[in-house]
């Protein structure tokens, strides 16, 4: 795009023309009270003219804009998207340059530009999420899956079958509610990243654990002679955030009263856990 070096008209009489300071590669509003143009860099600048009455209006957006555009820029990198943030945050700026005392202080001139920046920031991230999860999921299953056909002890392979289930499950468990995370609309991409892929890990790590518990004897005894019951079982502990912790805790309770008071040989044998 070429640049542009518009020249400003002034409303005082005598003081004569003055230029954009900055090169302007978009003119996107110009008028006697000011203009507003995009330059280099995807940079948003306005030049209000001299002997103007601005009011607190504009001043608070010009000061929401410095802030909408550093979280632009840092969140999303590409430029179409940038672009159509910048004209939508030009177009609020404008109706604030020209309202003069039209609309009251508070009037949110901004409204739809802030609402489309934290959308697009939330999209990000959440793709981000995504993707790290599912490239870890596929990672590490691949890895589990391909142990199993090594020679390595005789229970190892169950457990990396439900590991790899457990992943699944977290999988599915982010798909589902992937809209509805927590995610700060404030972390890093890279914080992001890495939170998708610890997700996917503890999915593997529950549905582990759940063989584990069940293969002694804390849990789901009846599964023993169904195996497709507990690859089941191993799924439903990935895709749960809750029910591995949970029995946990239980287990940890359990065995602190056991501890704690004096009990005859045998007598805290073969408790079985039941998940809340």
């Amino acid at each position: 795009m070429s640049e542009v070096n518009t020249v400003l008209p002034r409303p005082a009489e005598g003081d004569g023309p003055k230029r954009v300071p900055v090169p302007a590669t978009e003119m996107l509003h110009e008028s006697p009270r000011g203009v507003i143009y995009l330059s280099k860099g995807n940079n948003i600048n306005w030049l209000p003219a001299e002997g103007i009455e601005l009011g607190v209006g504009f001043v608070r957006a010009t000061t929401e804009i410095r802030y909408l555009s550093t979280q632009l820029k840092l969140t999303i990198k590409d430029d179409k998207v940038v672009n159509r943030a910048l004209k939508m945050m030009a177009s609020g700026l404008e109706l604030a340059l020209e309202a003069g005392s039209r609309y009251p202080d508070d009037y949110d001139y901004l409204g739809e530009a802030r609402k489309f920046v934290e959308t697009r920031q939330r999209e990000t991230l959440e793709f981000r999420y995504f993707v790290s999860a599912a490239v870890t999921l596929l990672l590490l299953s691949a890895g589990l899956l391909a142990a199993t056909t090594l020679p390595l002890v005789s229970e190892a392979p169950p457990f990396l079958v439900a590991a790899a289930l457990g992943g699944g499950g977290a999988m599915l468990s982010v798909s589902q509610r992937l809209r509805s995370m927590p995610l700060e609309r404030y972390s890093s991409t890279y914080h992001t990243s890495v939170a998708g892929s610890i997700r996917i890990v503890l999915g593997c790590a529950f549905g582990a654990i759940f063989l584990l518990l069940q293969r002694a004897g804390l849990l789901m005894k009846i599964a023993d002679a169904n195996a497709y019951l507990l690859h089941a079982a191993a799924f439903v502990a990935g895709f749960s955030e809750r029910l591995i912790p949970e029995l946990l805790e239980q287990l940890e309770k359990q065995t602190i009263r056991s501890s704690e008071r004096d009990v005859k040989p045998g007598a805290g044998e073969n408790r079985v856990l039941s998940p809340h």
